[in-house]
């Protein structure tokens, strides 16, 4: 059953889902010139006023307080007092949700990082009660086109306030478009639906450094982590280092969409009970240095796979599954199917001994332990139709984690699959190994995902573990290093401007590695006077890439590497006041 197909969910998200949309539509009766004339208006005064970022501690006591606390910092007119302000919320607090906050502007929640030394669980945003007695479905949802949303640090539970499970519930909702979308270090337990639903287009993501986990409902096809519901094409996504623990169904499914850019690199996916992808058209995407643990539990009843229920063209499913595109979808983007980029490289693998059995022991069950189906593997093959797809240092091996967590969460794995299959119910199946509260999970969370497999240890591209580096402190600590992030050791959530520069202008560059053009790409807050060069590791500048007054926005430029020698460059941007590097690798 594809993503499309799923339209079980309640009548009040169903609601919730036509508001969003309706408040997009209505825009259009408004007249052309006083739409003209608020745009150039706006536009003046944001960049006219434009302030520092500041950060206030949100003061939410009762059930409703923290949207009407971030809600007030608006004027009359409509500006916001500080578009650039970052609202804080408090660890160990739980923060009651009692209707939807709907965001018409960009916004900044976030909270103080964790100390390791003295451990304290995340400020929990949790689901109360609408004025009709039944539980708020949809947490946050993100209205206005263009904005620039960041999400830092959060536990987003799923559990309702009353300590209820099972409703088709989401943390965030996008109805805008042109959006900006990060979010960073948060925890997301237990929604029945998604954990980010898509129903705008053009957005941008940056999903780095969660845990989704207990995605669990009584629907196999429930329990997804980021949907493309509307299908609409998308301009990125970036998910790096994050861990899917003990969920149902889709990490990632953009459905039958084009998104301009994929980069699915380092995360660890802990047992699905469907295919972990739903992204059959990818044009120009990275998945590597993954770790897939456990997929497709359910198996594949050829009924099943007849219907199209978790691949295309009745082909059974594997973790990887990619298919052509018509030639006038990829003439209305300006691509060819020769033109697609693909990269799946040093990933890993492996399906458990006891997910397994329940296949061979279950009638008239195909196994789901594929990499690749027949399909994808021919597309990969084919050069001369697909000279730009690479699948390279991929393999099966155990990880070898920690095996008290390992049995208790395959059987409860193979317990729900077997009462799902035969009596069309189960549980919930939550993991929450120290605590007996389904609201309150202990802290840290009790799933510890580092591994014991040496050969996996320096298996990535980059030499570093395969998975979500966050099991690995000093690993992720390199990778930060490589990829132009700050070290991971301070005890404030408070982004210092290394961090908030690296957020604000999303420098980066591809294809990197690259032997002839690679095209760096950043987007301005503000515009104002820009460079941007190149520097050799030595500190010495190799090249000048711009250097003028750029408008806010994204920008791209295309660097011919055969000018330099092989080895590692840092991409340097400087805008104002702004600062970014990127790692560049050339090769020959």
């Amino acid at each position: 059953m594809s993503g499309t197909t799923v339209n079980d969910i309640s009548t009040q998200s169903k609601n919730h889902h036509n508001y969003l949309i309706k408040s997009l539509l209505m825009k259009k009766n408004l007249l052309l010139p006083v739409l003209v004339w608020a745009v150039i208006f706006f536009s003046w005064t944001d960049q006219l006023f434009a302030q520092k970022a500041d950060t206030v501690t949100v003061v939410a006591p009762m059930p409703g307080d923290l949207y009407k606390f971030i809600e007030k910092d608006t004027l009359s007119n409509g500006n916001r007092v500080n578009p650039n302000r970052y609202y804080r919320l408090e660890r160990g607090k739980v923060y009651v949700v009692n209707a939807t906050m709907y965001y018409r502007h960009s916004v900044n929640l976030i909270a103080d990082n964790d100390d390791p030394k003295s451990p304290k669980r995340p400020p929990i945003l949790v689901n109360g009660k609408l004025a009709d007695g039944s539980n708020n479905l949809i947490m946050v949802a993100l209205m206005k086109n263009g904005t620039n949303c960041l999400f830092k640090n959060i536990l987003f539970q799923g559990v309702s306030a009353t300590r209820t499970q099972g409703d088709d519930n989401q943390a965030f909702a996008l109805g805008g478009d042109s959006i900006r979308l990060s979010v960073d270090g948060c925890v997301f337990n237990a929604f029945g639906m998604q954990s980010i639903v898509i129903w705008g287009k053009a957005n941008k993501f940056y999903i780095r450094n969660n845990i989704f986990r207990n995605m669990v409902q009584n629907h196999p096809f429930k329990g997804q982590l980021i949907a493309n519901s509307g299908a609409l094409d998308q301009d990125t996504i970036i998910i790096t280092n994050n861990t899917s623990f003990n969920n149902n169904s889709y990490f990632w499914a953009p459905l039958q969409a084009i998104m301009n850019y994929e980069k699915i690199e380092h995360n660890t996916l802990y047992t699905s009970i469907v295919n972990v992808f739903y992204s059959p058209w990818m044009v120009n995407a990275e998945i590597r240095d993954n770790l897939f643990y456990g997929m497709l539990a359910y198996g594949q009843m050829q009924s099943e796979i007849d219907g199209g229920w978790y691949d295309f063209n009745k082909s059974l499913s594997s973790i990887i599954s990619m298919t052509t595109i018509s030639s006038f979808i990829l003439g209305l983007h300006g691509m060819t199917e020769a033109g697609r980029k693909v990269t799946v490289s040093n990933n890993a693998y492996f399906w458990p001994q006891k997910i397994k059995n329940y296949w061979a022991q279950t009638p008239n069950m195909f196994a789901s332990d594929l990499w690749m189906n027949t399909r994808t593997l021919d597309l990969f093959a084919d050069k001369t139709k697909h000279p730009n797809f690479l699948a390279e240092n991929n393999i099966s091996a155990d990880p070898q984690f920690n095996a008290t967590m390992e049995n208790k969460v395959l059987d409860s794995v193979v317990s729900w699959t077997y009462n799902m299959r035969t009596n069309s119910k189960s549980s919930f199946r939550n993991y929450n190994v120290g605590s007996t509260d389904i609201l309150l999970p202990s802290w840290p969370l009790p799933e510890k995902l580092a591994y014991a497999n040496t050969q996996l240890l320096t298996a990535g591209h980059d030499g570093l573990p395969i998975g979500d580096l966050n099991w690995f402190p000093a690993a992720k600590n390199q990778w930060n290093v490589l990829n132009g992030f700050p070290l991971e050791n301070t005890m404030t959530g408070v982004q210092s401007p290394l961090q908030a520069n690296h957020e604000n202008l999303q420098l980066s560059n591809f294809p990197n590695p690259a032997n002839h053009l690679t095209t760096i790409s950043f987007n301005l807050p503000l515009g104002g006077n820009t460079v941007l060069k190149i520097y050799n590791l030595q500190g010495k500048e190799v090249a000048t890439i711009i250097s003028a007054k750029l408008d806010m926005g994204s920008h791209n430029y295309q660097f011919d590497t055969r000018e330099l020698s092989p080895g590692v460059y840092v991409c340097h941007l400087n805008s104002g006041n702004l600062t970014a590097k990127s790692k560049l690798i050339v090769t020959k």
